[in-house]
């Protein structure tokens, strides 16, 4: 078997063992929900004067939300896929890699999406741009670009109320346009921004080998879109454009 073939044998298997794990964590995370329902009634009955208790309950009910919101997103991207393109919201494939990483990138910068500020409970089809996608793929690209940003505000100075990560989403007769914008430092360094698609790549200051967004730019080669980046205004601006 070519080395090809040997890949995608192993990336069945992955995805078939985080499936399997994935509905392992589903079956108790579901009896905690519904046992939880049941504890917050008896428990409001009769300490519904109790800030406490009932600030305890919201927070556990909010714990049980995140880790579903995460096995969900979990799920989606392991899905088999194809390279049959589909037509689906690109607005779903952002929030569903966000969720898979925020619980680590939340206390480093906060991610606005068309000028919301994300939260756990943000819906996945809150918004809707579709497009003729290959939806495990293009969430791969997503997760690229929101780890480059984590990365960038790891080394940043700038306080934490000051900081972000603004995703932009829109759409005309003609196509779809999507920016990942953040203001970690000064921008992307002119030293690298003519080669940055290029492999070998890289700013980070550990373990990267600048692999990535030579990554991204094959994917979205592969959709027929274009991907590009430059710096506005001191910040780092990625821009990936499909035509409808």
């Amino acid at each position: 078997m070519d080395k090809r073939t040997i890949k995608q044998i192993k990336l069945e298997s992955i995805g078939t063992l985080v499936a399997g794990i994935t509905h392992e964590i589903n079956t108790p995370l579901t009896y905690m929900k519904n046992n939880l329902e049941l504890l917050e009634l008896d428990l409001l009955d009769s300490f519904r004067s109790n800030e406490g208790i009932q600030e305890s309950i919201e927070n556990l009910k909010d714990g049980i939300n995140r880790i579903s919101n995460i096995v969900e997103a979990t799920n989606e991207i392991v899905k088999t896929g194809s390279n049959n393109k589909i037509e689906y919201n690109i607005y779903k494939t952002i929030i569903h890699s966000i969720r898979i990483i925020h619980n680590h990138t939340k206390f480093q910068m906060p991610i606005y999406i068309n000028d919301e500020l994300y939260t756990p409970d943000f819906k996945a089809n809150r918004r809707s741009f579709k497009a003729n996608i290959i939806k495990e793929e293009l969430e791969q690209v997503w997760i690229i670009l929101l780890n480059n940003a984590y990365d960038e505000f790891l080394k940043s100075g700038r306080d934490f109320n000051e900081r972000a990560l603004n995703i932009q989403i829109t759409q005309n007769e003609e196509k779809i346009i999507i920016t990942f914008k953040d203001n970690a430092n000064q921008g992307i360094e002119e030293s690298i921004l003519d080669t940055i698609f290029e492999p070998f790549v890289s700013t980070k200051d550990y373990s990267g080998i600048g692999l990535g967004l030579n990554i991204a730019k094959k994917i979205i080669k592969k959709h027929k879109g274009k991907i590009k980046a430059y710096n506005e205004n001191n910040q780092a601006v990625f821009e990936v454009v499909f035509k409808n």
